[in-house]
């Protein structure tokens, strides 16, 4: 965990350093997303696409993108946007653990943020991703 509070200061770059050091198995990384069109809801999740930074963690990102896809989808019955490569992530080109950024919805999205606003809401996610996560290190 990089945090505790919102009054934090941590770059991109030191919080992949921080699972760097750590040898993390997988380097998880929540979010919540917004968009300009208010009707966008549901979950994403990005991995390393391949490039001279991320080729030696790119297959097992990806797998693992999948399986906390899969559980999250589950637990929380929320819609999949999409699963998706990107190489423009500064906290993935610095990574040599495998790392996924799961969006667990939108803010833009009233019923998204209602959602995400509900202790019961959040149980599910963690749930979902901790599920994912279990799958993924038994593999």
């Amino acid at each position: 965990m990089t945090r505790e509070t919102n009054d934090v200061d941590i770059s991109n770059v030191e919080r992949t350093e921080i699972a760097n050091r750590a040898n993390a198995n997988l380097f998880v990384r929540i979010h919540a997303d917004r968009f300009p069109d208010p009707n966008i809801n549901g979950v994403s999740i990005f991995y390393p696409g391949k490039n001279r930074w991320t080729e030696g963690i790119h297959i097992e990102s990806k797998k693992a993108a999948q399986l906390v896809s899969d559980e999250l989808l589950i637990t929380t019955g929320a819609k999949k946007n999409r699963i998706k490569p990107r190489v423009d992530i500064s906290g993935f080109n610095w990574s040599r653990v495998p790392v996924i950024l799961v969006e667990v919805g939108y803010l833009t999205n009233p019923s998204d943020d209602e959602l995400l606003n509900t202790d019961e809401y959040q149980w599910k996610v963690a749930q979902g991703i901790r599920n994912g996560i279990l799958r993924f290190l038994q593999d």
